[in-house]
């Protein structure tokens, strides 16, 4: 549909169509977890979601442009948009969890540029098309070369403002976002969609039984061979615990009261152990960061007085 929207020159169409077609790729492979590989049909519709991405990259607006950005012996690959009118705006990196990828964090780039900020969506170390194109899970330092290397390469393009860059975190990113900005000074601000401190106090219990699905996807994430793999390298790997006395910077925590899979408790928990300002919303129910209706929003404000104010 969106290859004979775009043949009959219905641009707006095309692109909603290849977006479409990109998102179904992408949720096809999200639905497989296996332990100790990458099944070669999560493999094929993380790849296949990206090439359509780019057929349809053109045709958002303002349009998606493939950054090439050189990371160890290989490239990351994320989009750049730039809001429209803005002259060298402040950019914030958007970085999913364990089960998503910058596709997910194309919607979420609206918000942004909305608010007169640049965004670039990254697949990283076990993420989408980066994992799917390498191999390589997660490996937190790993992670934190990889969001250094991002804001190296924003410090040498003139189309944006390097000193001013922060970054939304959905879940696992989240934690991922915050031990990299505590490594690396040049990351101004948080949004974490919702926060963790550590996965240690929670993962057992909350992905042993009835969410199995998400505890595959965490050692799928980490490139695990066992469940008990899964859980020792969660432990070692998904904690802040070590850069702690280190996060002295802004930070948005945004959560729900029930959530199953990362409890609000994690918020409070990074509230009170890091030296930085938390401030935390909680939503009610059992979504995950929130309404998204409601806490996209709530985070793109927060984010522009941060970077913009």
């Amino acid at each position: 549909r969106g290859h004979k929207a775009l043949s009959n020159g219905h641009r707006q169409t095309a692109c909603q169509m290849l977006f479409s077609g990109a998102v179904c790729y992408h949720l096809a492979g999200y639905m497989h977890h296996d332990i100790g590989r990458l099944l070669p049909e999560t493999k094929h519709s993380m790849l296949r979601a990206v090439e359509i991405y780019w057929e349809a990259a053109s045709l958002f607006s303002p349009p998606s442009l493939l950054v090439e950005i050189a990371f160890d012996d290989t490239t990351l690959r994320p989009f750049l948009r730039l809001p429209r009118g803005v002259e060298r705006p402040p950019c914030v990196i958007l970085i999913g969890g364990a089960n998503s990828n910058m596709i997910n964090m194309h919607a979420v780039s609206d918000y942004y540029l909305d608010r007169g900020m640049a965004t670039i969506g990254l697949d990283g170390p076990g993420q989408g098309e980066f994992r799917a194109r390498t191999g390589r899970a997660l490996r937190v330092k790993d992670y934190d070369l990889a969001l250094s290397a991002v804001a190296d390469w924003l410090q040498k393009d003139n189309r944006v403002n390097g000193k001013r860059i922060g970054i939304y975190g959905r879940a696992t990113g989240s934690l991922l976002a915050i031990h990299a900005a505590a490594n690396d000074r040049r990351f101004k601000a948080i949004v974490a969609h919702p926060a963790a401190f550590n996965f240690a106090n929670f993962f057992e219990q909350a992905f042993a039984h009835t969410l199995i699905s998400h505890r595959l996807e965490i050692c799928s994430f980490l490139g695990a061979t066992t469940l008990e793999e899964g859980t020792r390298l969660a432990r070692e790997q998904l904690t802040l615990e070590d850069v702690a006395d280190r996060v002295d910077f802004p930070i948005l925590a945004v959560c729900s009261a029930d959530d199953d899979t990362m409890p609000a408790t994690e918020s409070a928990i990074l509230q009170q152990r890091v030296k930085g300002p938390v401030e935390i919303v909680t939503f009610p129910g059992k979504g995950h960061g929130g309404p998204s209706r409601l806490s996209l929003p709530l985070e793109a404000d927060w984010m522009r007085d941060r970077l913009i104010a």
